[in-house]
């Protein structure tokens, strides 16, 4: 069971925020929804989503792209996205950092292309973390000028970081 609120742009549902980790597979996304993840390569692409939002009058389309807000390798929100635009892009493995703000407050990073190479590494089709491949400094230093991270290293290797 997920706690959840939609986030709305002129009345259209544009967001999906969960108070826990995302699953995979068939498995209620709130108590209204019956969703499920489509995933390519172990990446997820897409979210599918049965039901209308009930917060509000305007129905979630039955396919979105989306993507994860993380805290500690913990996605903590999905962000949709109509399907297939030109200006929309799928999760996939290079990614390039922006950040979300709330009332100017950086509240997210979302990496996106060319900035670092990275990959998630999958639990039962959960990301649980992040691994750079370029070096990560130790301790804590910006990763972007809003925002501090830290890496985790297993004998000496960079094998996450948390934003």
């Amino acid at each position: 069971m997920f706690q959840w609120r939609c986030t709305f742009q002129n009345n259209v549902p544009v967001a999906v925020h969960l108070s826990e980790q995302c699953s995979s597979g068939s498995a209620p996304l709130t108590t209204m929804f019956q969703w499920q993840c489509t995933f390519d390569d172990n990446v997820p692409v897409a979210v599918h989503l049965s039901e209308q939002c009930s917060s509000g009058s305007a129905p979630l389309t039955t396919m979105f792209q989306w993507r994860c807000t993380f805290d500690d390798n913990v996605p903590v929100a999905v962000h949709l996205s109509e399907q297939c635009s030109s200006g929309s892009a799928p999760l996939t493995t290079m990614f390039q950092w922006q950040c979300t703000f709330d009332d100017n407050v950086p509240v997210a990073v979302h990496l996106w292309t060319t900035m670092f190479q990275w990959r998630c590494t999958f639990q039962n089709n959960v990301p649980v973390a992040v691994h750079l491949s370029e070096q990560c400094s130790s301790g804590s230093a910006p990763l972007t000028t809003m925002f501090q991270w830290r890496c985790t290293f297993q004998n000496n290797v960079p094998v996450a970081v948390h934003l």
